[in-house]
């Protein structure tokens, strides 16, 4: 049987809140490419990618939004921090280490106060890893001292940056996949999540191990009830894998001054 229609994709970019149509006839995985990478360039204040759907029986066209991205300004007291070393990141395993979170936390610790989050919580979020790296005052100001670092040797600072940006796309991605693989097992069940922290089991993924403990906690309005409830679970278990990703979080928590006071 004949498709009644062809497919193709648009993107979209805004600048200075006007839209305007910079490709189209594009095929899914092309359109993906290229609004990526407009979303990145100077000036660039919002992304969509559109699904055109053309009749071939009568020519008409529908259209569909299948992407939308739009920066939002950072708040009042977020500026990114300072760092004088940063340990190289390959691969986003990577950004799971203390040395690796530790950077994170010092860089954007303003914007993960102003959200009520740790490094490892907004690592796995979906939807505030995007506002992080969407800001471009943030994020390009981080990949920006973090590539100076890694290229302090003698490399071209513009390709450690292609591998943060690079990077970044990566965890995007292990962020969605994490959430809808918890979403899709843990819903509507409480019980079964908080067994999942409890008892990992040796075999399992740390990312969605990590992803379980932050559907575990996303109820809590904030870092200090995250961290108390934290504690409560830790009081609870003594089996070193538990343990090992219960202190991952409280780590994240506990680094920041404030928290450390409230909770001393």
């Amino acid at each position: 049987m004949h498709e009644r229609y062809t497919e193709s994709f648009e993107v979209h970019l805004r600048r200075a809140g006007a839209w305007t149509v910079e490709h189209v006839g594009l095929s899914a995985s092309e359109a993906r490419g290229l609004g990526a990478a407009g979303f990145r360039r100077t000036g660039v204040d919002g992304m969509r990618i559109l699904r055109c759907r053309t009749s071939k029986i009568t020519g008409s066209v529908t259209e569909d939004l299948v992407v939308e991205r739009v920066r939002v300004p950072p708040p009042p007291d977020s500026v990114v921090g300072s760092i004088d070393e940063a340990p190289t990141c390959t691969t986003i395993d990577d950004l799971l280490r203390p040395a690796t979170r530790l950077v994170l936390h010092r860089l954007f610790q303003g914007w993960l106060r102003s959200q009520e989050l740790g490094v490892t919580e907004c690592l796995l979020s979906p939807n505030h890893l995007h506002l992080l790296l969407d800001n471009t005052t943030l994020a390009q100001s981080a990949i920006h001292q973090v590539s100076a670092l890694q290229s302090a040797e003698g490399d071209d600072p513009a390709v450690w940056r292609r591998r943060m940006h690079a990077l970044a796309d990566d965890a995007r991605g292990r962020s969605h996949d994490v959430a809808s693989w918890v979403l899709e097992r843990f819903h509507d069940d409480p019980d079964a999540l908080r067994l999942a922290i409890e008892q990992p089991g040796a075999e399992s993924d740390l990312w969605r191990s990590c992803g379980s403990v932050r559907a575990f906690l996303s109820p809590r309005p904030t870092r200090l009830a995250k961290a108390e409830a934290l504690i409560d679970l830790l009081q609870d278990h003594e089996e070193p894998q538990t343990l090992n990703l219960l202190d991952t979080f409280l780590a994240d928590y506990v680094v920041d001054d404030g928290i450390a006071l409230e909770m001393a």
